[in-house]
């Protein structure tokens, strides 16, 4: 069974809806992001998997960057002033600018003015792909075992939730190790009546 989980989710849709689309075989690409989206990202993908799309280094947009003209740049940013100008900043250079092509990805709805502001910049000779993401959001899992949840109703819902508990207690004292490692899947077990 494969994994699953916001995390998963959220990474996987970062993976192929950010990454995997501007992805083409023998290309390298620079992932440029903020710190909102940098924490996105390292939530819920492994550096590991990063890597193996094609992608050099993970470049942070408020520090210097090496200029690779030659490279095209995926940018992961949220849609705030300081990202949007350090974005404008990066094309601005002479002779050449810092990367060949820019793919950008905003994690939320980019407001009008700075929309404006990137569509009257020098940015708008070199971008290939724009959009917004819509993944403003860390995904959280509950780190506990297990969630009992129920509707206030007949007696022997309430009864049949504390019985269910006491079973996966047991079978969890029998089996320490359930519920733990990175193996674990998650389930929900729904009794409707």
């Amino acid at each position: 069974m494969a994994p699953s989980g916001p995390k998963v989710v959220v990474g996987e849709k970062i993976l192929s809806g950010v990454i995997r689309s501007v992805k083409k075989d023998g290309e390298w690409k620079v992932p440029i992001m903020d710190h909102p989206s940098m924490r996105i990202l390292s939530s819920c993908c492994k550096m590991s998997d990063i890597l193996a799309e094609g992608i050099t280094i993970v470049e942070d947009i408020n520090k210097w960057q090496d200029h690779i003209p030659s490279l095209e740049a995926i940018y992961l940013l949220s849609p705030t002033e300081k990202s949007v100008q350090a974005l404008i900043a990066d094309f601005r250079g002479t002779p050449t600018f810092t990367y060949k092509v820019a793919h950008i990805f905003l994690t939320d709805t980019c407001p009008e003015p700075l929309f404006s502001e990137l569509g009257h910049s020098c940015l708008a000779k070199v971008v290939k792909m724009l959009k917004d993401i819509h993944f403003a959001l860390l995904p959280y899992e509950a780190q506990e075992y297990p969630a009992i949840c129920y509707h206030k109703g007949p007696e022997d819902t309430a009864q049949l939730a504390h019985e269910v508990l006491a079973k996966l207690n047991t079978f969890k004292s029998d089996t320490p190790s359930l519920g733990k490692g990175p193996e674990k899947t998650y389930s929900q077990l729904l009794i409707v009546d």
